[in-house]
């Protein structure tokens, strides 16, 4: 059987394989597998899919560069996954691994227990929001692919436009930013974060320039309306459902209220468009996964278009722009 076939056969069944190839080592994995309450396999499965794309297109060849933020001290599960698929179908293609987390055990963590084609590793204790001016040595046009996972849904618009202006900066031109993240419902208005709630950038100098607003949000209400409690409720019985230990049950549920201010996917996308990426959006809530919490769960993708960050943005950017 030919490249091509292996690769159709591998597309045709990338759930089971995902699962066999990447959650099914330990158990750890398996039950991790079985909770699945942020929806790391699909998430696993459209990385994946996204990558081959990203790799015939271009003709990708050579060794990549990866970094990935708020990476956590376990192997990471999607990142995992990409390396796992690349050995098998792409093993000429080795990855050189950063791996940057806020929990200072990262430097304990010693080296992941990635495939054979992750050549080289180096984990760092850094907040991801303000690598810019942290002691973490980043080159710019260093990157071809950066990840993150379920941070973004903490942060603010003014935030988020930080964040992406110093990931344009560090990504090679055509290199991929992948994005699996929580997100509000594109037709429930924004909750805005109180200030007595934790910052993701404590330095001003990283917001310089960027209005306290630069959003336009897609949904805008006269009234007060909290969908997070239906999302709590939604959340609070899948936990139930699937046998999750009761102190999880109670600690994720308070944190939705207490921690979780999400924008929509769409919104993201507009503030990552605006910043010169060219972007895809993929909704979970339209894949092929049973998970309740699909309606909330999504990914994007954003490919760097410009050979520079690009300096002059107009504000507010237009959060409804693509619905």
């Amino acid at each position: 059987m030919n490249h091509k076939n292996h690769m159709r056969e591998a597309v045709d069944n990338l759930s089971d394989w995902v699962h066999k190839a990447f959650f099914s080592r330990n158990g750890d994995y398996d039950e991790l597998t079985k909770l699945d309450v942020s929806s790391v396999r699909q998430a696993s499965i459209r990385a994946i899919l996204e990558i081959e794309k990203w790799i015939k297109q271009f003709g990708i060849q050579h060794r990549l560069k990866y970094l990935d933020l708020a990476c956590g001290t376990n192997v990471p599960f999607v990142s995992n996954g990409i390396f796992s698929f690349l050995q098998e179908y792409y093993p000429n293609i080795e990855i050189s691994y950063e791996g940057i987390d806020i929990n200072k055990d990262i430097t304990k963590a010693g080296k992941f227990l990635f495939p054979e084609n992750v050549v080289s590793q180096n984990l760092l204790w850094g907040n991801a929001f303000e690598l810019k001016n942290s002691k973490v040595a980043i080159s710019k046009n260093t990157y071809d692919i950066i990840y993150f996972g379920l941070i973004l849904h903490h942060a603010t618009a003014q935030e988020i436009v930080s964040l992406g202006l110093f990931l344009s900066s560090i990504l090679k031109q055509n290199g991929v930013i992948f994005i699996h993240d929580l997100f509000r419902p594109h037709n429930k208005p924004h909750v805005k974060r109180p200030p007595d709630r934790p910052r993701m950038i404590t330095d001003q100098s990283l917001l310089k320039n960027i209005p306290d607003e630069p959003l336009e949000l897609a949904v805008h209400s006269s009234s007060y309306s909290d969908w997070r409690e239906e999302f709590r409720d939604t959340f609070t019985n899948h936990l139930k459902d699937i046998n999750a230990p009761e102190y999880l049950r109670t600690s994720l549920t308070e944190h939705i209220i207490s921690d979780d201010f999400p924008y929509s996917i769409f919104e993201v996308q507009a503030i990552f468009d605006a910043l010169g990426f060219e972007t895809n959006v993929f909704p979970f809530s339209n894949e092929d996964t049973a998970s309740p919490l699909k309606g909330y769960i999504g990914f994007i993708t954003a490919r760097k278009i410009n050979s520079k960050p690009r300096n002059h943005i107009q504000y507010p950017i237009k959060g409804y722009a693509k619905l």
